[in-house]
């Protein structure tokens, strides 16, 4: 194999792979040990994950906002820590509170919360979901906006892998 395939294999096999993994994280982001952190997912500044957690791929996680341990949050999670959301207002940028996620909690794709949002331990939020209030702890919600609807299907009692504890 000559050089040139050489540095090429290396290229190939090695940095398009960490390219294509790619995602961006600021300052002041605190990682927790075992946690996964999809492709494409952007981490703001000042967020602190907990251990345990997985992350999908292409989140939005937005300054101020914690995620507690043993967490699955699904791909295309949107969090904001912006109650003016639009630039051209007034006081922009200035009032930020970010999501609070607590333990063991699940949430399906595609899902946005509002800023200060606080979802409680071992909840699950369903796909598709537009998260405006705070969530209970040990509570299914889903919709648009997400409002508590009853566990017919038994998800809240699901045994949660040792590894996962």
């Amino acid at each position: 194999m000559s050089v040139l395939n050489r540095l090429y294999y290396v290229f190939r096999t090695h940095v398009l792979r960490t390219l294509d993994q790619f995602s961006m994280r600021y300052r002041n982001v605190s990682i927790g040990k075992g946690t996964w952190v999809g492709r494409g997912t952007v981490i703001r500044g000042n967020v602190k994950i907990g251990r345990d957690c997985y992350i999908g791929p292409y989140c939005i996680i937005t300054r101020f906002s914690r995620i507690g341990n043993h967490v699955f949050i699904a791909p295309f999670f949107l969090s904001t820590n912006d109650n003016r959301m639009a630039y051209h207002r007034r006081g922009h940028g200035t009032n930020l509170r970010g999501v609070t996620i607590g333990d063991h909690v699940r949430i399906a794709g595609h899902v946005m919360t509002l800023p200060g949002v606080r979802i409680g331990e071992g909840a699950i939020v369903g796909a598709y979901s537009l998260v405006t209030k705070d969530v209970e702890p040990y509570t299914l919600v889903y919709g648009i906006p997400a409002k508590k609807h009853k566990d017919r299907h038994g998800f809240l009692e699901e045994k949660i892998l040792p590894r996962f504890r």
